[in-house]
């Protein structure tokens, strides 16, 4: 009779455990946390500094500026010299016309917000992250884009255009 008083005890203090167990969190005794969604209106996007502007008026900058900051400053990670650009092209749109253009949703810009889109001609090549043997495959485009802030001349956005090969 002892023998099975002890093992009735024992199998409830085995349950207790086992059930105490199953309610403590796994990843280390932290419950977790679950997260807000952000609260507010959506940030227009900033970009990084690119043209000095050379007026108080939008454009802040003239094509002849942009011309002379697409042929000094690459496009970023173009891995081809800005010798191999053949031409430019600028043009001062709104953010609909950029979104229209590059076949885009959304550029998180105001549809009437006025914006300097810039196409080259050349040769443009983007280097993608390395395979599992290690090699780099790149996509080589022959026109490329660059966007900016035509109130601030910051760059916004830039990359190949077209069908890469």
């Amino acid at each position: 009779m002892r023998k099975t008083v002890l093992a009735f005890y024992l199998g409830i203090i085995v349950v207790f455990t086992l059930v105490g167990c199953a309610s403590t969190p796994t990843n280390g005794g932290t419950p977790k946390l679950k997260l807000a969604l952000p609260a507010g209106t959506p940030q227009q996007p900033v970009g990084v500094k690119a043209i000095t502007p050379t007026s108080d008026g939008i454009p802040a900058f003239t094509k002849e500026d942009v011309i002379k900051y697409v042929k000094t400053h690459n496009i970023p990670f173009n891995a081809t010299p800005l010798s191999d650009i053949t031409d430019v092209q600028v043009s001062f749109i709104t953010s609909k016309e950029v979104n229209d253009l590059l076949n885009r949703q959304n550029t998180h810009i105001p549809d009437n917000y006025l914006l300097c889109f810039v196409t080259l001609t050349g040769k443009f090549i983007f280097p993608g992250p390395p395979t599992v043997d290690g090699k780099t495959l790149s996509a080589t485009y022959q026109r490329a884009f660059e966007v900016f802030d035509a109130k601030t001349g910051n760059l916004l956005m830039g990359g190949g255009l077209g069908e890469g090969k």
